[in-house]
């Protein structure tokens, strides 16, 4: 402290107050600095492990719910059938943690895992590439999960094509119910034409004979009556029978808006699977990723 004292009072050319003040001075600077310094790095570790233990518990939720969801969007796919009646109905769940995580930020967990000085030593690949997979499965359950929308668009396309369906094929079975009870068909001269009456009523016969409501199904009534009408016209097609050309352009418009109705299912049944099954697959990503940063923390 002298010699310190000393060699200011000779470079400085001041009195011993001077310079013990100026002493005293620095002194509480540099504990100043040092001080601050630390605190600013404890600050910096302490949130480090708060945003590495958010961010750990986050992952742990959204896997779960990532599973929850798969079987959701299961379910709404097993709907896209003919066995189902009235409106179509899109199961999700609310899944918060994909927000709290877009809260967190890249940048920020991966300071929080990868920087500071309880990290120097932590160099493997296998953390960075558990880390940068599990924010690929974050980012793409986001896309996805913004992607499956409510299903009222499909609800007016499927009602809009059953209606216009149901429209060709009610004055279709009026034609049918009036022809075949015809005496005048039943007995006309013409053996061909009797047949062709006989074999429709046989095709409207046995579709009447299924339980019901099986056989008001959309699917079953194309395979029962429409197709196999639309068989026996072909049949027939030589023979001038004013009703054929009739039925066929009411069954051929009623196969069009069947082939609509079939399509549209088809193709929301094969999209809420897949929706199903890349949630399942980011799911267990999530998890194998947690588990391997969850290790290195625990």
């Amino acid at each position: 402290m002298n010699s310190l004292q000393d060699i200011i009072k000779t470079v400085f050319n001041i009195d011993e107050n001077t310079s013990a003040t100026i002493i005293i001075t620095l002194f509480v600077f540099v504990v100043g600095i040092i001080i601050h310094s630390s605190i600013r790095i404890v600050s910096k570790y302490m949130k480090r492990i708060n945003i590495r233990k958010m961010f750990l518990l986050n992952l742990h939720d959204l896997q779960k719910k990532s599973n929850h969801q798969a079987e959701k969007y299961k379910a709404t796919a097993s709907q896209f059938d003919f066995n189902h009646t009235g409106n179509f109905a899109l199961y999700r769940i609310d899944i918060s943690q994909l927000e709290i995580l877009k809260e967190i930020g890249y940048t920020n967990s991966y300071n929080a895992f990868f920087s500071g000085i309880e990290n120097i030593y932590r160099l493997k690949n296998i953390y960075r590439k558990a880390f940068t997979k599990m924010w690929e499965a974050v980012f793409a359950l986001k896309y996805w999960q913004e992607k499956s929308e409510d299903l009222t668009f499909f609800n007016k396309t499927y009602a809009s094509h059953m209606e216009k369906r149901n429209q060709s094929l009610k004055p279709y079975h009026q034609l049918i119910d009036s022809s075949v009870t015809d005496k005048a068909n039943l007995n006309n001269p013409d053996q061909n034409i009797v047949s062709y009456f006989k074999r429709v009523n046989s095709i409207h016969y046995e579709w009447q004979q299924l339980e019901t409501p099986y056989r008001e199904r959309v699917d079953v009534h194309h395979q029962n009556v429409v197709l196999k009408h639309r068989k026996l016209n072909m049949e027939y097609q030589r023979l001038n029978i004013p009703i054929l050309n009739i039925t066929n352009t009411y069954l051929l418009e009623a196969s069009s808006h069947f082939t609509n109705l079939s399509n549209l299912l088809k193709t929301y049944k094969e999209m809420y699977n897949s929706f199903s099954l890349t949630f399942r697959k980011h799911s267990r990503l999530i998890n194998k990723g947690r588990r391997i940063l969850n290790n290195r923390y625990c």
